[in-house]
């Protein structure tokens, strides 16, 4: 690392911002990736100032200050320290509460504004609590020793196949945010860790931001991990 350290490089940015660029107040504000695919080393936060300054984390190194420039045809340039491999060149949407970074040939990133404070407390998330909508299902469990236990119906509209998911591991949480490291996944990607984003806990279960949807959307509390059945059409994929 301390060899990376002496070589700079330019993390480049292509931003799709509809007309013209956007100024830097617009970009304002700190980003936590949602998920980090084993292998990868996008940052794993990232914090814009107003003055073009900016603060990220990335391959386990924190507090990396950097300087970001949008020029006129759209691009955002951060010179940073050389952890990475090479240069990144990504096409970005800012929406409410997601920054979205999009790759040719590779998963788009998502990035999550922090949930405001008051954060419910750690009791407050423990137990099982479910979702559904077009994407899926999934029913999940914390514990207080800080594992965790997940099931879910992943579906592929494209060619009606679904992926039935079980992972499992340890996780932390730290001010509205949990971080899950998965230990057994049968998943067809392994990540390095997946989080979710705690707006709130109320009588109706846990209120999380949904990065796909840039959505504020209801985990309601459950007694198990079943899963409802999936859409009439649907089969179960061949896993690779």
């Amino acid at each position: 690392m301390t060899n990376c350290a002496r070589i700079r490089v330019y993390f480049l940015v292509l931003l799709v911002c509809g007309f013209g660029t956007k100024p830097h107040s617009e970009l304002a504000g700190k980003f936590i990736l949602y998920s980090q695919p084993v292998g990868s080393d996008a940052p794993d936060t990232i914090e814009f100032r107003p003055d073009g300054t900016c603060i990220f984390e990335a391959d386990e190194t924190t507090n990396i200050v950097s300087k970001f420039q949008v020029d006129e045809e759209g691009k955002l340039t951060i010179d940073a320290a050389a952890i990475f491999r090479s240069a990144y060149k990504f096409k970005y949407q800012l929406h409410q509460y997601t920054l979205v970074l999009s790759q040719d040939g590779k998963d788009d990133l998502y990035y999550v504004r922090p949930p405001d404070a008051p954060h419910p407390k750690f009791d407050d998330i423990l137990g099982i609590f479910g979702m559904h909508n077009e994407l899926g299902s999934s029913a999940g469990e914390i514990t207080a020793g800080h594992t965790f236990r997940d099931h879910l119906h992943d579906l592929v509209p494209d060619d009606h196949t679904y992926y039935d998911l079980y992972i499992d591991g340890k996780c932390t949480y730290a001010d509205g945010v949990v971080t899950y490291f998965p230990e057994h996944s049968n998943a067809p990607e392994q990540d390095k860790y997946i989080r979710d984003f705690i707006v709130k806990r109320d009588e109706k279960g846990l209120w999380i931001i949904d990065p796909y949807h840039d959505a504020v959307a209801c985990q309601s509390p459950a007694t198990n991990l079943d899963l409802p059945p999936v859409p009439p059409g649907y089969h179960l994929a061949t896993q690779p």
